[in-house]
């Protein structure tokens, strides 16, 4: 019996990792994530805490929890498409919304994940602002 539960561990473990081993993956497993609301899933997809805010222990939570509300609707909302790899960086070109979007990814320790603050700066470059505050308007 404990044979047998440590198989099934192994193959969902390895089923997982196989999944989301592209990318691509990780993109379908973060939007599904997103549309259930599931943390603990998006977290695991997502780069491990860094500078900032997500440098303290609940900063990915928080991250995830503060995101502006159309952010985590597009990212619910994504379709994804074709994927660009450089070396540890890679992006997937993904549509939501009836826009298109490059959705970031970093590669740690094998494994791609969603680079949360890099798609927070895209975004806030796409719509002007600089550190959550609206740009200036050009005249």
């Amino acid at each position: 019996m404990r044979f047998l539960i440590v198989s099934i561990a192994v193959l969902l473990s390895a089923t997982f990792a196989l999944a989301a081993s592209t990318p691509k993956g990780v993109c379908e497993e973060l939007a599904t994530a997103a549309r259930n609301n599931d943390f603990d899933t998006f977290n695991k997809l997502s780069t491990p805490p860094g500078r900032g805010l997500a440098s303290k222990p609940k900063g990915n939570k928080e991250n995830f929890q503060s995101m502006h509300q159309k952010q985590l609707d597009r990212i619910k909302d994504l379709t994804c498409g074709t994927e660009l790899v450089a070396g540890d960086q890679a992006v997937v070109k993904a549509t939501s919304k009836g826009e298109s979007r490059l959705v970031p990814f970093h590669k740690y320790s094998d494994l791609w994940r969603f680079d949360l603050p890099t798609y927070q700066a895209f975004n806030q470059i796409q719509h002007g602002q600089k550190h959550g505050h609206k740009g200036k308007k050009k005249k």
